[in-house]
């Protein structure tokens, strides 16, 4: 392990050149003559010009060909490709890749075929351009960087940058970032980033020796004034931890300065945000503790046909919204299901301390809280007459959650604000609903792979929320996407389910 302190940033710029460019300047060939004879063209003062494809011809970590000397010669805008390696994996073994210029594209045959490994000993790659570095059909995984300076922040476990961090069919996983200070971004640490068809898995950010400081994002650790967006992408197994402090984002963490996050068609599961164990009681709001099992975000959160399961924290077991922009619709949820999810005091599905919530045909099920809210607890009563943004629910199911105390669904604890919408099934609120609103059981049948990206719960037979919705965002699709109408029968279903003949057939045991 490297302390962070004393990470080198690799190769200075220009201290090494791909061979063809070598060959091409030793042996006073035309720039056209090279490019004919299948090199990447090369400017009179022998740096490659941006737009330049670099191949990497052998898996050793240094060396001629090897991917640490072709990156040491690219321009910016340049694109390295390792789509012709075989090996399977590349194991840095003299510490982390430096990647200096603005912009740059690492190009892989696949995340199943190629890795990039950090040998446990450092980070994979530090970005020191402030532009995107790009990566695609690549997994980046096996980082660890570790700070003891109490005063210094450490970041990134397996790739830090300046600028933003574009992944595409691509994965990382298995990086830890651990300090006595301040520890961010176990898998990635950016300005922005977005994943398209990727993985964030299994990172860690973690405190050690007894400090009470602040450890944030499990996964991604956003701090930059970019957005966030993750598209048919999945984060899952990463934890923050800070056993005396604060833990915040469990899979996600967005900055003050940082932008919108945007999740479609993703999942976010099994990520947890451990901090000081709460003990502060019903009603009562502490910055010492786990934020955010999923995601944790000072602005705004757009989800659409999406799912939070299984994540865990002190409040917010799935998503947490603080500070930022305070306004109403600061977290909008459409056609998504948050279930399963856990708090130790507040919110087990949803808890904002500020701003305003919508949802539209989306479903809150199976989560628990100790304190309130099982489901969602939108607003604090700590800015109580000052900032109240009443939750818009339209079509959506939020009930057969649990909680120790307080109200199970629903407990905003502002008892003067009314939720507004229509066509809902709510069973436990501790403010008023809309008139229309139905309770009791949903009828949910288990989280499951019903079709499409992500998983849902399909409604039983008999669930009093066929036929009993509306459809105000003007769907086309159910959560689950291309295929599932959103409107099949009498009327929209409640919920992110719509339940259809087809669906029929399968849940009663037909294929």
């Amino acid at each position: 392990m490297v302390n962070d302190a004393n990470v080198r940033n690799g190769v200075p710029r220009g201290a090494r050149r791909p061979l063809a460019a070598a060959l091409t300047l030793a042996l006073g060939l035309p720039v056209c003559v090279a490019a004919v004879a299948g090199l990447p063209a090369a400017h009179p003062g022998g740096r490659p010009e941006g737009g330049v494809t670099w191949p990497v011809t052998q898996c050793g970590d240094d060396g001629a060909g090897s991917l640490r000397a072709t990156l040491a010669g690219a321009a910016p805008g340049d694109t390295i490709d390792l789509g012709a390696l075989t090996c399977g994996t590349v194991t840095l073994t003299t510490g982390a890749l430096a990647v200096v210029q603005h912009g740059l594209t690492l190009r892989g045959p696949g995340a199943a075929s190629l890795a990039l490994a950090g040998n446990g000993s450092d980070r994979v790659l530090r970005h020191t351009g402030t532009g995107t570095l790009t990566i695609e059909g690549l997994t980046v995984r096996g980082g660890v960087v570790t700070g003891t300076d109490p005063d210094a922040t450490v970041r990134g476990g397996c790739i830090v940058s300046d600028g933003s961090v574009v992944l595409t069919g691509a994965t990382v996983r298995e990086c830890s970032v651990s300090a006595t200070s301040l520890a961010r971004g176990g898998c990635i640490a950016a300005a922005g980033a977005t994943l398209t068809d990727s993985r964030l898995e299994a990172c860690r950010v973690e405190i050690v020796g007894g400090a009470s400081h602040v450890a944030a994002g499990g996964a991604l650790f956003a701090d930059g004034s970019r957005d966030v967006a993750l598209v048919r992408s999945t984060i899952t197994g990463s934890e923050v931890d800070s056993p005396s402090g604060g833990a915040l984002g469990g899979g996600v963490y967005v900055g003050y300065a940082g932008g919108t996050v945007t999740v479609t068609d993703s999942t976010l599961s099994g990520n947890r945000a451990t901090g000081r164990p709460y003990a502060a009681g019903y009603g009562y709001f502490t910055a010492d503790q786990g934020m955010g099992g999923a995601i944790l975000s000072h602005n705004h959160i757009r989800a659409e046909r999406s799912t939070f399961s299984g994540n865990e924290a002190g409040s917010g077991g799935a998503i947490a919204m603080i500070g930022g922009d305070i306004a109403a619709d600061r977290l909008v949820l459409i056609n998504s299901t948050v279930s399963g999810n856990t708090a130790q005091s507040m919110g087990g599905g949803i808890w904002t301390l500020l701003g305003g919530v919508r949802l539209s045909n989306s479903t809150i099920a199976f989560n628990e809280a100790g304190y309130g809210g099982g489901g969602l607890l939108p607003q604090h009563p700590l800015f109580q007459g000052v900032y109240d943004f009443p939750p818009r629910i339209d079509s959506s199911i939020v009930a057969a959650n649990t909680t120790y105390y307080g109200i199970a669904d629903i407990d905003t604890q502002l008892p003067k604000l009314v939720i507004a919408g229509s066509g809902n099934l709510i069973g436990a609120s501790s403010v008023a609903v809309p008139p229309d609103t139905l309770a009791g059981d949903p009828r949910l049948l288990p989280l499951a792979d019903n079709g499409g990206p992500t998983r849902t719960h399909a409604l039983a037979a008999d669930s009093p929320a066929i036929d009993a919705g509306a459809n105000p965002e003007g769907l086309v699709h159910d959560q689950r996407g291309e295929g599932h109408v959103r409107l099949s029968g009498a009327a929209v279903d409640i919920g992110a389910f719509e339940r259809s003949v087809g669906d029929a057939i399968f849940s009663d045991g037909f294929d």
